[in-house]
């Protein structure tokens, strides 16, 4: 097995056993979601409304690194559709939006320190992070929204410069300038 496809999932869905799963693709999904994978599984989700509690990806205990794409995700009926990431390692998140825009209340991605957005389609999102000196690079040729609130104080740098699309947010403060 290498993908899994998974129509209209408003459940838990658990692949973290099977061995060889690199990508697991969820489409349609109208419900709350809570989706665990196994180290290496990249996780897509398609033309996804999801529901007041959101989409929680558990990436397990031994991942560094998680990979979402996002295609036409529309979680924003109430301010807790989150997509959020799980896993006690994590220090790399990556999203690839791809296809159709894309809106999601809060990408919410644990620990991790780099995180990456790569926007061939538009983002509106917030992102949050647990972990202070956190780095936030934006590459593609779409636009990607983040001013609905400030800036995930976490995140000392931000990158856009390989961004073609336009980049919005709203800087907060963090009380660690000198």
């Amino acid at each position: 097995v290498e993908t899994i496809n998974i129509y209209d999932l408003d459940d838990t869905f658990d692949t973290s056993a099977v061995t060889g799963v690199t990508a697991l693709n969820v489409y349609r999904g109208d419900g709350t979601q809570a989706i665990t994978v196994a180290d290496g599984t990249t996780v897509n989700i398609v033309n996804s409304v999801g529901a007041s509690a959101g989409i929680t990806i558990d990436f397990g205990a031994t991942a560094t690194a998680a990979t979402v794409g996002l295609d036409k995700v529309a979680n924003t009926a109430v301010a807790s559709s989150d997509v959020t990431f799980t896993g006690a390692k994590l220090t790399d998140a990556t999203f690839n939006v791809t296809g159709t825009a894309s809106k999601v209340a809060l990408l919410d991605v644990a620990a991790a320190t780099a995180i990456t957005i790569n926007a061939t389609a538009a983002l509106t999102s917030e992102i949050a992070t647990s972990t202070a000196a956190s780095t936030l690079t934006i590459t593609g040729t779409a636009k990607v929204d983040m001013d609905a609130g400030a800036m995930d104080a976490d995140i000392d740098t931000i990158n856009a410069s390989a961004n073609t699309g336009g980049l919005n947010l709203q800087l907060g403060t963090n009380g660690n300038d000198a």
